[in-house]
């Protein structure tokens, strides 16, 4: 980073607008990915629940 001659504090480097437009699309796409996460997570524990009744032919869960 580039530092002033004249207070030595350090400047934050200028950020380009496509720069700026990138990051903006990667944290949307994150935001996504993470959502769709949680639905394929649950998705995966309820068939899992499902398969362990056929395969083992009784209610798994807790009563």
């Amino acid at each position: 980073m580039p530092t002033t001659p004249t207070t030595g504090t350090r400047q934050a480097c200028p950020v380009s607008e496509s720069a700026a437009k990138r990051r903006k699309m990667l944290d949307e796409v994150g935001r996504y990915c993470t959502y769709m996460h949680s639905w394929v997570v649950l998705l995966e524990w309820v068939l899992r629940a499902r398969l362990a009744e056929i395969v083992f032919g009784a209610d798994t869960r807790c009563s």
